[in-house]
């Protein structure tokens, strides 16, 4: 009886370092560059498309989400040096861009 409660233990502790590692790495990727501003408005005016064609489109929620998206991607940086990255927000800005 000892043995499986140590293990279910060890199961919940594991579960919850991995939940802390997945904070820390989102909190140090939203605050590492606060001096850039996020190039996520350079990349949808690249694509033909200004924020409020994307906000008419996706409401002010969606919005927020993409932003986020853009706030903890890990290719942040070299989005904003303008070399292509693989963005989590593509299939959304190709689907504004038929829209408009």
């Amino acid at each position: 009886m000892e043995i499986e409660l140590v293990v279910i233990g060890m199961a919940w502790v594991g579960i919850a370092l991995m939940f802390a590692w997945g904070a820390i790495v989102a909190l140090y990727r939203l605050f590492a560059d606060q001096v850039a501003p996020l190039p996520f408005f350079v990349m949808i005016e690249r694509q033909g498309v200004n924020a409020l064609q994307l906000e008419a489109a996706v409401g002010a929620g969606g919005m927020a989400r993409a932003l986020r998206r853009c706030a903890l991607c890990a290719g942040r940086r070299d989005c904003a040096r303008g070399w292509r990255v693989d963005c989590p927000n593509e299939a959304l800005i190709k689907y504004v861009a038929r829209l408009a």
